[in-house]
């Protein structure tokens, strides 16, 4: 059996921006959705809420991805598809971003799952990547989390689909665009059910364009 990892932040984790904490069913998910578009493979998902790619947060220290992105592929080994979709959080106020810093940390990511010395005697491949950019951040500043997001954190969220579209060429990743995604909920970040389904369309896509 195929294995599918989903690795990503609240929007994976299927965080309920109008109803504070829940959690979307995991069928409204957009890893429900593809579970069920691919019955034959194991979908993991590894969400977590406030993750970035690879920045130190000064208050949320377990934002940073890159620290636990080698202990979850030796975990979950032997995957055959990385599903990324990370960003939004790098766009966060206190982290100062650029969009060269952003792809500059989403490069890293991709070589640390592409290096051949990562995985067994026995495995020849790394796993194939999919690199997804993340939904739009949308009317922000009506946002309960505005200060955390601003005007500038949506600018540099709208420039990764680019960035993430150039970086999956250069690699020989698979590339999904969530961009058009414009979140309608009440904080302007976090999806619903039905741009879950949306979402979960576009990736679908490019998954079965990739072979599976």
């Amino acid at each position: 059996m195929k294995k599918i990892l989903l690795y990503g932040d609240s929007n994976t984790w299927g965080y309920r921006g109008w109803d504070i904490g829940k959690r979307l069913p995991r069928d409204q998910r957009f890893e429900g959705h593809i579970a069920a578009a691919f019955p034959e493979y194991e979908i993991v998902a590894e969400g977590l809420p406030g993750r970035n790619i690879s920045f130190p947060h000064p208050i949320e220290t377990n934002a940073n991805g890159m620290q636990v992105l080698p202990m979850l592929l030796t975990t979950h080994d032997p995957i055959d598809l990385v599903v990324i979709m990370l960003g939004t959080n790098d766009t966060m106020t206190i982290l100062n971003n650029s969009l060269f810093n952003i792809r500059y940390a989403m490069e890293k990511n991709i070589q640390l799952i592409q290096a051949p010395d990562r995985w067994a005697i026995d495995r020849k491949e790394a796993p194939d990547i999919l690199l997804v950019a993340p939904p739009a951040i949308s009317h922000i500043a009506d946002s309960p989390y505005y200060g955390q997001y601003d005007e500038h954190s949506a600018e540099l969220a709208a420039g990764l689909s680019e960035v993430y579209k150039k970086l999956s060429e250069q690699y020989g990743c698979g590339f999904a665009d969530g961009s058009f995604i414009a979140p309608s909920g009440m904080d302007g970040v976090h999806l619903n059910a039905t741009e879950h389904s949306l979402l979960a369309e576009k990736i679908i896509t490019a998954m079965k364009a990739m072979g599976y």
